[in-house]
């Protein structure tokens, strides 16, 4: 069920929780609040019907009384984003990008083994044009490019493959005439490790459980998101140690 607060207010909150403790017979699991203030007063519903504690209600902006509520067991958690630092930063990419300039964002745990870079730049900018450059699709004009310490440049889409590199190209193309589970394990074909190939199709079913329903089904018959995890998933059965994704959202 969803329904919200105007204007953020706290006593509307307990309104709309009041309603759904009544409508719903309280058999809803949790509350997810736009703020704190809302949360509170969803919480101060839940306090007269004895619930509070037993409906988890989050909200966001971690202040006082939030974390006050957390620390009582009344409310589960709360959110804190540094706002201000947010803004100021996506008001230099707006920037960056109305001047033409390609913006790098990166994100990631630094132990050498997890890290996640992301490409933005308008229509154009060559954001695709790059991965297919890593991927050995698309020759270089000039430059070079280097992976784990080596110069790729001039190297074959399989070769890539086969150092580790594996792309999910923009708009999916999967196999429209094979099944789910024949898409997969196109993705895990210049592999020989049989029992790792399975081990990974679980993994990617663990990821994406509508695969699993649907394996039998030609991957044409899908909607466009579940194409599009199949899409991901036949990336992963590469065991890839770079997975570069084209506009995978």
């Amino acid at each position: 069920h969803e329904n919200w607060a105007e204007n953020w207010k706290p006593e509307m909150a307990k309104k709309i929780t009041n309603a759904a403790i009544t409508n719903c017979d309280a058999t809803f699991d949790a509350i997810l609040a736009s703020n704190d203030g809302t949360a509170g007063g969803a919480i101060q519903a839940l306090l007269e019907e004895g619930l509070d504690g037993k409906i988890a209600v989050t909200g966001q902006d971690a202040d006082l009384v939030a974390c006050q509520c957390i620390a009582a067991r009344t409310q589960a958690m709360s959110i804190y984003k540094p706002i201000k630092n947010l803004a100021n930063r996506v008001a230099e990419i707006a920037v960056a990008m109305a001047h033409g300039t390609p913006i790098i964002v990166r994100k990631g745990v630094h132990n050498n083994q997890v890290e996640v870079h992301g490409l933005c730049g308008e229509n154009g900018a060559g954001k695709s044009t790059t991965l297919k450059a890593i991927s050995g699709m698309v020759k270089l004009a000039a430059g070079s490019i280097h992976y784990n310490g080596e110069l790729i440049v001039g190297r074959t889409p399989n070769q890539m493959v086969q150092r580790g590199v594996a792309q999910v190209p923009e708009g999916r193309r999967i196999f429209k005439d094979l099944k789910v589970s024949e898409n997969l394990r196109m993705g895990a074909d210049i592999r020989k490790d049989k029992a790792g190939i399975e081990s990974d199709l679980e993994m990617v079913f663990d990821l994406f459980p509508t695969l699993k329903e649907r394996t039998s089904q030609l991957g044409g018959s899908l909607s466009g998101g579940e194409q599009q995890m199949l899409a991901i998933g036949r990336g992963l059965m590469a065991k890839p140690e770079l997975l570069l994704l084209d506009e995978p959202s």
